[in-house]
């Protein structure tokens, strides 16, 4: 190589006397070890004709370092950087069976040919899976027992202060972006580095399932596909052939398209079993940002969603006029929005209820105390928003007897429906409870929605100023007849 090297710079001098500012030199090393294996090392160093800083030469070094022993004629080498005692082991014994599919290929080889090269690519995939299967197993393991000794830490910690001191002793695996406590449960979870994506750690593993996809071609690789070239030479002819066969790659489509289909993506339900296995609770929930704790500086430069400002009415809430019937409930300490505020912040803006009648007014047939709104977080809130709205309200007090309730309500985002996407609950004075679901499509639907064509019961519609389109926004109305009238 440097002989070449050599040949190369002296054609150069032909049309350019000069040098180049960079030479290129190959050193090959060879070190005997222990029990007959030997490291061997080549080099490929590029270094300069000048120096800087005070040096008269720079120099970068290429490294290839392979240990290797001699077995019955064979060299059977490792490479690596370290030395290799498993080679003491070897046995000169060796099988001489060929896999069947290279067996198959080496069949369109011509007697006399000089060269044969078989590839097989495919071949290889269930292993390249396998080893994926145990990093991910590693990864996971790290993780986890990282995670084990950030809860100790919390557990022994009342003060939040000193729990957040003690993680940021506490080195972090490459796994982890950031270390959170649940406020409620104080337990440690973590999140992935996925920038703005909340992706939650412990999860489960991806690998097995990609395992399970490929275990029927995984049978039947060794005996499928690949290629192989060859060269053959004659007294004035030279003839090279490629020959390719495609049934690793039919198998490969045929098992693992059928697997896919009939095990995750056949059905709706199916495909709701597939996200299960793959996803963690909170996965995309962005209010995890406001419970991080410790981010991990080599992650620092990734950028993450801002904490969620806690809801509350930028402007002033009417007050409930004097008077009002003690039968139209006051929702006043629970309003957690103005009704002539765009509340989903981060949404679109000028999206209010400006229009909508406030005080005490009769929509949908019922007289109700109109000044503010009580909204409730969401999926599509918890996603979408800068700000974050309570999972739910407690204590509204009524304090009466009724015969009927009627709720004046809308929602923000849309579910199929059918769906139930939240619910009341009523308390009486003998401890007895009662649950009211709220279905989508038969209580309420979409603010923003068509409400024709449905049974809705709409309370009102005004002009959306929020859209182009001309279109209306609407609260419907719910009745609910009391079964303990007398409670």
């Amino acid at each position: 190589m440097n002989h070449n090297r050599e040949l190369e710079l002296a054609f150069a001098e032909t049309f350019q006397k000069q040098r180049p500012w960079v030479n290129q030199v190959s050193r090959f090393h060879s070190t005997a070890l222990n029990q007959g294996i030997t490291r061997y090392v080549r080099e490929s160093a590029w270094i300069t004709q000048g120096g800087i800083f005070g040096y008269d030469q720079h120099e970068l070094v290429n490294r290839k370092v392979v240990h290797a022993r001699r077995v019955d004629g064979y060299l059977i080498y490792h490479r690596g950087a370290k030395p290799s005692p498993w080679l003491a082991e070897a046995r000169a014994n060796r099988s001489a069976a060929i896999a069947l599919g290279t067996a198959r290929l080496l069949e369109n080889v011509p007697e006399g040919a000089n060269h044969v090269s078989v590839c097989r690519l495919l071949v290889a995939l269930p292993g390249c899976v396998d080893w994926l299967a145990e990093l991910e197993e590693r990864v996971h393991a790290d993780g986890q027992a990282y995670l084990r000794r950030a809860q100790a830490l919390v557990d022994a910690s009342d003060d939040p202060a000193a729990a957040k001191h003690a993680l940021l002793g506490l080195a972090m695996p490459e796994l982890i972006a950031s270390v959170n406590i649940d406020p409620e449960t104080r337990r440690v979870y973590a999140l992935l580095p996925a920038g703005q994506a909340a992706f939650v750690f412990p999860r489960p593993r991806v690998i097995p399932l990609v395992q399970e996809l490929l275990k029927e071609y995984a049978a039947q690789a060794e005996d499928l596909g690949g290629s192989v070239h060859y060269t053959k030479l004659g007294s004035e002819t030279w003839e090279y052939s490629a020959r390719q066969s495609t049934a690793a790659l039919t198998t490969f489509t045929k098992t693992v398209g059928n697997a896919l289909f009939e095990n995750y993506l056949g059905s709706p339900d199916w495909q709701q079993r597939l996200l299960q296995k793959v996803g963690a609770a909170r996965d995309l929930d962005s209010t995890v940002f406001n419970e991080v704790v410790v981010r991990n500086p080599r992650w620092a430069s990734m950028p993450q969603p801002k904490p969620k400002t806690p809801a509350k009415p930028s402007q002033p809430i009417p007050p409930r006029a004097p008077g009002t019937d003690v039968r139209l409930l006051d929702l006043s300490e629970h309003y957690n929005a103005a009704l002539t505020e765009t509340w989903h912040r981060g949404g679109m803006s000028n999206n209010t209820l400006r229009d909508l009648p406030r005080g005490v007014h009769a929509l949908g047939g019922t007289s109700f105390d109109v000044r503010g709104i009580v909204q409730l977080s969401g999926r599509g809130a918890l996603q979408q928003l800068d700000v974050e709205f309570p999972k739910k309200v407690t204590g509204i007090s009524a304090g009466l007897r009724a015969d009927k309730l009627h709720f004046l309500h809308g929602c923000g985002w849309q579910s199929p429906n059918g769906t139930a996407i939240g619910k009341y609950v009523i308390h009486y004075a003998n401890g007895q409870m009662r649950t009211i679901p709220i279905i989508y499509g038969t209580h309420l639907q979409d603010w923003w929605r068509d409400t024709a064509g449905t049974n809705l019961h709409v309370a009102w519609s005004g002009p959306n100023h929020s859209a182009s389109d001309g279109s209306d926004i609407s609260i419907y109305k719910m009745a609910w007849p009391n079964p303990l009238p007398n409670l």
